[in-house]
């Protein structure tokens, strides 16, 4: 089992991925831009290559353009959404309010415990 240790407001998380997948949008968006540090970017590059990326099929691609037609809600989000309900997966982001009103979808905010802590 590998952990990744990531920070977040100064709270330090393992996280074992060794079961994670990520849509290839998932992917682009977390690599696809400048990191502050190549101390950051290295970290990301191996957590993103150590994981599954699932990529675009026809299941997604359906499922996407029905999320589309269903709910206000931009491309790349209903292709994340799509890929999690088409592989039967939990969806674990920070936004989940961008993804509450799809039907099915099992979406987690990881850190939602965390900030209420935070915040008292």
């Amino acid at each position: 089992m590998r952990f990744v240790k990531c920070e977040m407001n100064g709270i330090e998380i393992f996280i074992d991925h060794s079961g994670i997948a990520f849509s290839v949008i998932t992917q682009i968006e977390l690599l696809g831009f400048r990191f502050p540090s190549n101390v950051e970017q290295v970290a990301t590059e191996l957590f993103v290559n150590d994981a599954l990326i699932l990529a675009l099929d026809e299941r997604v691609v359906a499922s996407a353009i029905l999320i589309r037609r269903q709910h206000k809600i931009k491309l790349p989000d209903a292709i994340i959404a799509a890929t999690a309900s088409a592989h039967n997966l939990t969806l674990v982001t920070r936004n989940t309010s961008d993804f509450a009103s799809i039907e099915g979808l099992s979406v987690v905010d990881p850190f939602a415990g965390l900030d209420a802590a935070n915040n008292s």
